[in-house]
């Protein structure tokens, strides 16, 4: 009877030794751990042992400041710096790694620093001798494309073009046009809003079709700056010449088939001649 009793004790210790081994070999991985599933990282995928969140902190050009709380996905400008920052939720995480898109080690910081900032995609790998979590990180750029229309109007004679290449739109005095702002990505939602003299853009300053009107002959300039949904800021400076079309005049000539000048003469205006067509 002593023995069989002897014999149950052991029984049990043994027992309870072998509960003791698996519930400590339990407690020591995530919980939930799929070893099967791998990231595109080649890293394991686990649940949600370690508790983490990735912040973004964005200076923009204007010395803004602005603080993304447990990103995933962050829409910046081009030319942004960008602090994306590891916290650690729960003061137990003992290795940090940042990859980027190809999978290279770039720091094991808490802390990335990030300049000019372009798309790209980025995935934090945190661990302790107990568990492996990951969270990619997706960053989209989303600056602004635009373009100004040039206008040819051969019925006036005259346009709102750059005709001799010096970077200034020509057109002719007294003319009235409207300009045109082509949006180059029509996913983004875009405000204009127009700097200049006001008795040269005389109308539409908050739109991408501003009116111009040449009552003076001179130099004119005009600041656009548009913005999108996502802070985005663009600037662009546009110079204009008013032309009186006399001060355009050229030296035109026509040869004929063997070279042989054949006429010059004075064209009445640039404008002219660049919209004519067969020989003067």
């Amino acid at each position: 009877m002593f023995n069989l009793l002897k014999r149950l004790i052991h029984t049990l210790v043994f027992i309870l030794f072998i509960y003791q081994t698996v519930l400590a070999s339990t407690i020591s991985v995530c919980p939930n751990v799929n070893i099967s599933e791998k990231s595109e990282y080649n890293s394991y995928n686990y649940s949600n042992d370690l508790s983490f969140q990735v912040d973004a902190t964005i200076f923009d050009l204007n010395g803004n400041t602005f603080i993304q709380n447990n990103i995933d996905t962050l829409n910046i400008c081009n030319l942004d710096y960008i602090h994306l920052e590891l916290i650690d939720q729960n003061s137990n995480i003992d290795n940090v790694e940042w990859l980027d898109e190809n999978g290279n080690l770039i720091s094991t910081e808490k802390i990335i620093k990030l300049k000019d900032g372009v798309e790209s995609k980025y995935q934090i790998r945190v661990s302790n001798p107990n568990c492996v979590e990951s969270k990619s990180i997706n960053i989209f750029c989303n600056d602004i494309y635009i373009t100004l229309q040039e206008i040819v109007d051969p019925d006036n004679a005259s346009g709102v073009r750059d005709f001799n290449g010096d970077g200034k739109l020509d057109f002719c005095l007294g003319n009235t046009y409207t300009l045109t702002i082509n949006n180059l990505d029509t996913t983004q939602q875009l405000s204009y809003n127009w700097l200049g003299a006001s008795e040269f853009i005389i109308g539409g300053k908050s739109t991408a079709n501003p009116t111009i009107y040449g009552a003076a002959e001179g130099n004119y300039s005009l600041l656009l700056i548009t913005s999108n949904q996502y802070g985005c800021i663009r600037r662009d400076q546009f110079n204009f010449s008013v032309n009186a079309i006399t001060d355009l005049a050229i030296q035109a000539t026509s040869y004929d088939d063997l070279g042989i000048l054949v006429r010059s003469e004075t064209a009445d205006s640039i404008f002219t001649t660049c919209m004519s067509s067969g020989t003067i």
